[in-house]
């Protein structure tokens, strides 16, 4: 070949070159975004499948299995061997323009959670082991092979295996409405709701349950798929709360628990008043009555969902003995007791003895004494209870308790212990019992005697109950109880004296209270004498 003819063709061939890169379009691999899954997170219940496939987006060419595609490969490969270096770099840079325009996708599946199966194929399904919410990442791994390049990478699923549950509240008020969803919602499937009682609620197909009457009823979401069902299930109970009273009088001081009807262990209550300074109301439904108010109180309570009322009116019994004014019977004699500040046709009054055999008490009020000795008439009225002291005595001792309590209140004075309106403890027991004819000490004298000197009295005359404290069942309405409080010379020490009334409680003069009732219990340890004026 002459030398001339040789110029010519290795011109042609750097010709064939640029020209091969002129005709290049894009000989680089194909981006990750290039590749997606069909389903990048999907809800199943466990009998549920779904195949995972990988999307090819922007991709050119023919996709051809790997089979097909390694013989084309060969192909390729044995046409740039045959061909010139010029030529074979021209194919290799344009294969679509040669009939090597296909591609290939090797795809492999695999699951990070042993209970969610995935096939070689990419379908995934539940194993039935599963009892619980599931979740696992499903990855696949895929190698796209082309005559332009190869590119590889993973793409993941986040599979969710639920059976699901229905969730909304378990007590319902009737004549309310409450929504009901599903703890999850699933890729596939259609959802029904329905109840097995429409008499006590419906529902509607967005889970919106509105309640009739009293009573159980079953949701039901029912997801169909194809063949296949799942099944889900609640019960939801509809109550039906009112007070048992709409209106109820309470004493002040007294207290009483809400009662509800219609509702279930399960029913959710909040409670409020409307003057709390006045009427308080726990949250466990206690109320209790602060102070009187001539106001109506109105306490509310949301339960189930419904809003409920009921109204307070705030009573002030005063009873005709009570406090420093105890029932002072003979036995054998009656007295009636009554009370005032509270409300006809709405408040109630009950009466009880807790010791019948002491006294009895009728429901309309009236004491009957029946042996000697102390008991308490307990009155309830208004969710009050009130427990008023009951001396039942011989005549003169009640007569002696009585003239004591005719004084209650004066002031204490040594100096004065003689003059109207003035007492010291040893004058208020003298003068009290001089009224029934009784002089304890000094006989018919116009002087009380000292405190000792009307223990020695009592005990020179053989009227001795005890030489210390001894229990109050020994004891009588109208014994004087006799205490040392420092060595003074005196009879037994004697420093002060007290006049027993009944269950625990005296009267005394002392300092700087005056007359007023006092606890036989709270100083027994001083007691150092006990006697009877009268036996």
């Amino acid at each position: 070949m002459n030398l001339q003819k040789r110029a010519g063709l290795y011109l042609a061939g750097i010709l064939m070159c640029i020209l091969s890169a002129f005709l290049y379009v894009d000989n680089s691999v194909y981006a990750e975004d290039n590749f997606t899954l069909n389903y990048s997170e999907v809800s199943m219940f466990t009998f549920q499948t779904v195949k995972l496939e990988v999307q090819e987006n922007n991709v050119t060419g023919k996709k051809v299995s790997v089979e097909e595609y390694n013989k084309k490969l060969e192909e390729f490969n044995q046409l740039i061997q045959n061909s010139s270096v010029a030529f074979g770099s021209l194919i290799k840079a344009n294969p679509e323009q040669y009939g090597f325009d296909c591609y290939c996708l090797e795809v492999s599946f695999e699951s990070d959670n042993e209970k969610v199966l995935v096939s070689t194929d990419g379908v995934v399904s539940a194993s039935p082991q599963i009892s619980e919410s599931t979740t696992a990442t499903v990855s696949a791994k895929y190698v796209y092979r082309s005559f332009k390049g190869d590119s590889n990478g993973t793409l993941t699923c986040f599979v969710t295996y639920d059976n699901g549950k229905i969730l909304g509240n378990d007590v319902v008020a009737s004549g309310l409405t409450s929504y009901y969803f599903l703890s999850t919602t699933y890729t596939f499937g259609n959802v029904e709701w329905s109840v097995d009682n429409e008499n006590v609620a419906t529902v509607s197909s967005e889970g919106l349950l509105t309640t009739k009457a009293y009573g159980t009823v079953t949701i039901e979401v029912t997801v169909t798929d194809g063949d296949i069902q799942n099944t889900i299930i609640k019960k939801v109970k509809v109550s039906d709360p009112k007070f048992k009273k709409n209106m109820e009088a309470l004493a002040v001081g007294g207290s009483f628990e809400l009662e509800i009807s219609g509702i279930y262990d399960e029913s959710v209550k909040t409670y409020s008043s409307s003057k709390s300074k006045c009427v308080s109301v726990s949250k466990e439904g206690l109320v209790y009555s602060l102070k009187k108010t001539s106001k109506d109180v109105t306490i509310t309570a949301v339960v189930d969902g419904r809003k409920i009322t009921m109204t307070i009116k705030v009573t002030n019994p005063k009873f005709s003995r009570g406090e420093a004014n105890p029932i002072l019977l003979v036995k054998g004699k009656k007295l009636k007791l009554t009370v005032k500040g509270i409300i006809d046709g709405l408040s109630k009054v009950k009466y009880s003895s807790d010791k019948t055999d002491i006294a009895t008490v009728t429901k309309a009020g009236r004491v009957k004494a029946k042996k000697y000795g102390s008991c308490y008439i307990v009155a309830e009225v208004d969710h009050k209870i009130v427990k008023i002291n009951c001396a039942v005595g011989k005549k003169k001792a009640i007569k002696a308790l009585k003239a004591a309590y005719s004084v209650y209140g004066c002031p204490y004075s040594q100096p004065k212990r003689m003059l109207t309106g003035y007492y010291d403890c040893s004058s208020l027991a003298w003068r009290s019992y001089r009224t029934c004819g009784i002089y304890v000490g000094n006989y018919k004298g116009k002087w009380a005697s000292t405190a000792a000197e009307e223990c020695k009295y009592l005990f020179g005359k053989h009227k001795r109950v005890s030489y210390k404290g001894c229990k109050t069942k020994k004891l009588r309405p109208g014994d004087l109880v006799f205490y040392s409080g420092w060595t003074n010379g005196r009879f037994r020490n004697i420093t002060h004296v007290a006049i027993y009334v009944a269950n625990d409680t005296l009267i005394e003069a002392n300092w700087p209270n005056g007359v007023r009732e006092a606890s036989y219990s709270n100083n027994k340890k001083y007691i150092v004498g006990i006697g009877r004026p009268v036996k």
